[in-house]
This record gives C-alpha cells, structure tokens and sequence, in this order.
C-alpha cells in the first residue's frame, strides 16, 4: 500500500470516526422542554408578548450550547393544551412527570419575567437618558421525579439613550439589557444542568 493510499484512508477513518462522535453526543444530550414563562412583575408592557419574547431567547440560548435537544414549542404547546396544564400547575411534580412522558423530556424549564422596565431619568444636553432593568427567575425540574435540578436569577440594567445605534448597542435599550439577562441565566442553568443531568 502506498504511502498516499494510506494517508488518505487514515484521513477517512479519522473524519468518520468525528462525525460519528459528534451525532452519538447529540443524539445522547439531555432532552429540555422551555415551558412559557410568566409575567409576574410585568406591569408597564404588554405581558404576554414580552414574556414570549423572553421564552423565545431562553430557548435559542440552551440551542447555541449545543449540549442540549429542545422539545418543538408547537408541540408542546399543544400537549399543554389537550392536558389542560398552564400556569402554577405546571410547578407540579405530576405535571412534570405528564409532559415529560408525552414529550420525552428529561427536564422542563420553567422561568419568570421579575421585572421589565424602562425608566425616563431626565436630558443629558438635550438627549434623554433612560434606564432599563430586566430581572428573570428559572429553574429546572426533572421530569423523571420532580426534582429542581437548578434554580437561577439573572438581573441587569443598563442606562442609555431609549434607542439603538451606540458602537457598543445596536438593539434598543430594553431589549439590549434582555438579552444580557438571558444569556447569563443560560449560562448559570447550563453550568448547574451539565452536572446534574449528565451525572445521572
């Protein structure tokens, strides 16, 4: 065998060898289902779009871990309607365990919008300034028994100008400071996941 033909048959068998690795980790990552998250301390926007735009980022953050596999939202949707479940009932152990076996999911994740606000703080030469605090609350429950598995907060403000366009924020305020609460409440959920889910 040539030195060529064996070069390239080891580069086959090294390239199939990491693609075969990389869809036996997938298909082996812990399954989530993002339940919809309330609005609790929402008092100056409109609610349910807000916490929708919340539960929106929370899920497209687990995704970008890569470590995890998400429950379809429509389906979900759908199974928490044909049992009737929402709001506090979705706490529940037994709930828990009825969306994890009809979905196949080894943990739900249930959050809360605390706060959502943007403040006038009065005119910097002539700009107006304002600030914006965004607070959430999650946790994780598996579906397996119950348990929390994780309990995470996440709280950030920032002051500026109500619009985007800054070098440093490209999004309006509020949403701005939105996304830096999701990210760091992913970060802390994922830190405390990993070792909970895959240490089972």
């Amino acid at each position: 065998m040539s030195p060529t033909y064996k070069a390239a048959a080891l580069l086959v068998i090294l390239l199939t060898s990491g693609s075969l690795a990389v869809a036996q980790e997938t298909t082996s990552a812990p399954r989530l289902a993002v339940l919809p998250f309330g609005w609790e301390g929402c008092p100056f926007f409109p609610c349910p779009e807000r916490a929708a735009f919340i539960t929106n980022m929370v899920e497209e953050a687990l995704f970008r871990t890569g470590r995890y596999r998400l429950v379809d939202r429509r389906a979900l949707l759908a199974i928490l309607q044909e049992q009737g479940l929402s709001g506090s009932q979705l706490a529940s152990p037994q709930a828990a365990t009825t969306v994890g076996k009809l979905t196949g999911a080894q943990a739900l994740v249930l959050g809360n919008l605390d706060r959502f606000s943007s403040e006038f703080l009065g005119y910097f030469f002539q700009v107006p300034l304002y600030q914006a605090t965004v607070g959430l609350t999650a946790r994780a429950v598996r579906t397996e028994d119950g348990e929390i598995l994780a309990i995470v907060r996440s709280m950030k403000t920032n002051r500026g100008t109500l619009e985007g366009g800054l070098a440093t924020r490209r999004l309006p305020l509020v949403d701005y400071t939105a996304q830096q609460a999701v990210e760091d409440l992913v970060q802390q959920l994922d830190q405390q996941l990993q070792s909970r889910l895959r240490g089972r």
